[in-house]
């Protein structure tokens, strides 16, 4: 299951629009839409808290969520430090 997936589920689980996780997020609708739907914007850590905000659930649990669904499986210790590059300057990953 990809992140947006994920997210997309647990929205549906809770009986909520996009427009109501958007409010519970503190994050635009644009926003959300621009992650789960269209691809064209990747979450960085703005995105990551608000969805922790949310869920009521540890921000840390949710950039493991996303770091297993946007990684390979062998990706070991380089991955690991290039989600955290990525985290930590906003989404921007090298």
């Amino acid at each position: 299951m990809d992140f947006s997936e994920w997210i997309r589920t647990e929205t549906k689980r809770r009986g909520w629009s996009q427009a109501t996780l958007a409010e519970r997020a503190r994050l635009s609708r644009s926003s959300i839409t621009a992650v789960l739907t269209t691809g064209r914007r990747k979450p960085g850590m703005k995105f990551f808290s608000g969805i922790a905000i949310a869920f009521e659930m540890p921000l840390a649990e949710v950039v493991i969520i996303w770091e297993r669904a946007s990684q390979p499986e062998s990706g070991g210790r380089e991955n690991r430090l290039s989600l955290f590059r990525h985290v930590l300057v906003g989404g921007q990953r090298s």
